[in-house]
């Protein structure tokens, strides 16, 4: 009968033990980022590459608090519609990276001041999702080309909403391709963006975001879109806020 050391035990559990950890969360990097002034006019802040970065590298986890679009209706209304950037996560679910007053902190959520090109720029960076059997969801920015040191950053926010302002026209088809390519070398992600059920979910009763007399003060007759509603999300698609300079490796 074949012997079995306790080194070979030890080694097939470390071995399935890692296989468990690539489903569960991408592998990081390496990349080092930082945060500075826009090359897009008007865009605030953007993040930039402090390196060359590969092709197919994990830039870090969206990271924030997760909450439903009636906890962040309420937060809204509490601190104003500009000064969130939250991520959609799912039916009823969303990344808000924002402190309790509405603001980012540079040292903890870098990936939240991606900015998406203008019409002559191009895009280098895909969102995507991660769904763990039994783990809370998340999302991850990932290189998707090569991008050399001083480069900003882009992605595309979405597919579907008509913006205020003009960016680089998006693939959808190309991007596809990108993501297979993408999860072959990172099981943990998702192809599918948006993610199928966030596509098809149809959002509950959302609270009124402002009252009468502000919504009069504020916007006249106009009527405000309702938290969770495609019309909501893609108000919410520009938005900009001033912060110090981030500097630091990316994980």
């Amino acid at each position: 009968r074949a012997q079995v050391s306790l080194e070979q035990i030890v080694g097939s559990a470390l071995n399935m033990m890692a296989a468990d950890a690539a489903l569960l969360r991408p592998l990081i990097g390496p990349a080092q980022l930082e945060v500075r002034d826009s090359t897009v006019p008007g865009a605030g802040f953007g993040l930039f590459a402090k390196e060359d970065i590969e092709p197919f590298v994990v830039l870090g986890e969206y990271v924030g608090t997760r909450t439903n679009y009636r906890e962040l209706g309420e937060k809204i209304r509490r601190v104003g519609h500009d000064n969130l950037h939250a991520f959609g996560l799912g039916p009823d679910a969303v990344m808000d990276p924002t402190d309790d007053a509405g603001c980012l902190q540079s040292d903890r959520t870098p990936l939240a001041f991606t900015n998406e090109p203008s019409p002559e720029g191009s895009f280098n960076v895909l969102a995507m999702y991660s769904t763990p059997t039994g783990g809370p969801r998340a999302v991850y920015f990932v290189t998707s080309c090569h991008v050399t040191s001083g480069s900003e950053l882009f992605l595309c926010y979405g597919y579907e909403f008509t913006r205020e302002y003009a960016i680089a026209e998006p693939d959808p088809a190309g991007d596809a391709a990108l993501r297979s390519a993408i999860c072959a070398k990172h099981p943990a992600l998702r192809p599918d963006f948006p993610l199928l059920d966030e596509v098809n979910a149809t959002p509950g009763p959302a609270p009124e975001l402002y009252d009468a007399g502000e919504r009069s003060r504020e916007e006249g007759d106009a009527s405000l879109p309702e938290v969770g509603t495609e019309e909501w999300r893609n108000d919410l698609s520009d938005v900009t806020l001033p912060v110090p300079v981030y500097d630091s490796d990316s994980d």
